[in-house]
């Protein structure tokens, strides 16, 4: 680990080449033993965040790089039903869980099932909000269709480090994110994993169904629908400005300060 100056000098490093192109709300520390902004909020107990990339698009959205649970952006992370916070892995192409296959099964006594309206941006039923906390919130089906709006991007099938998805570009900037083709839960299993993506947003299509962004290799619609206790994935977006980084970093400088003064 490098020393606590060298931390501080990439702190700043960082601050001055992530403001347009991609913001940091978390930790990801690197693997060569320097202390980076990242790594340095991570010793000093400042959560784990997300990166979220700017794509130029004009509502001032900005979308994580990777799925919520996810390691990386080709992981497929955790799985939710709509309204609910549980995140659940499968192991292989099994869950320990049943999703049942309708919403009349588990989902019917979840929290999410009691909702008549879009999901609340609250730690009860917005998965991103209590894994992330913050501005960082679900998307909302608008928010989906101007992401694939042609005005405002591009999105390819592609392949990355193995694993199948859409890769969307910025026809603003030229940023991109990848949506890995992470398939649906349904009753215990893993389905469409590597063929198809399932996305919830938080708005509410009918009493049984949510939107959400479904792709496979030749189609993709930003607001499809689909009973609500089906375990797909989810992405998070929040709204940040430059400052967001700096607010980080004073964070950062009063634990230190903290742990110099103990």
């Amino acid at each position: 680990m490098g020393t606590l100056a060298e931390g501080i000098k990439e702190i700043f490093a960082t601050a001055k080449t992530t403001g347009s192109n991609v913001m940091l709300c978390g930790n990801d520390g690197t693997p060569d033993g320097h202390m980076t902004m990242a790594k340095l909020g991570e010793t000093l107990g400042v959560p784990k965040r997300l990166e979220f990339v700017d794509l130029g698009l004009p509502s001032g959205t900005l979308w994580a790089t990777r799925n919520l649970g996810a390691e990386t952006p080709e992981d497929y992370g955790y799985y939710f039903s709509w309204g609910n916070v549980i995140g659940r892995k499968p192991s292989g192409t099994t869950f320990d869980y049943n999703w049942g296959t309708d919403n009349n099964g588990n989902y019917a006594s979840t929290p999410g099932a009691a909702l008549t309206g879009d999901i609340p941006t609250n730690m009860d039923y917005d998965a991103v909000q209590r894994y992330m906390g913050g501005s960082c919130k679900m998307p909302t089906t608008t928010q989906f269709a101007e992401l694939f709006n042609s005005s405002y991007t591009t999105n390819e099938w592609t392949t990355k480090n193995g694993v199948n998805g859409r890769l969307v570009t910025s026809k603003i900037n030229g940023n991109s994110i990848f949506f890995p083709a992470a398939g649906n839960g349904n009753g215990t299993s893993l389905n469409n994993a590597g063929s198809n993506g399932y996305y919830w947003s938080r708005s509410l299509n009918s009493s049984a169904n949510g939107y959400n962004l479904n792709f496979n290799s030749s189609n993709v619609n930003p607001q499809n629908n689909h009973n609500r206790f089906n375990g797909f994935s989810v992405r998070a977006v929040q709204h940040l400005s430059k400052w967001h980084d700096i607010t980080y970093i004073y964070r950062i400088v009063w634990l230190i300060n903290l742990h110099v003064k103990h």
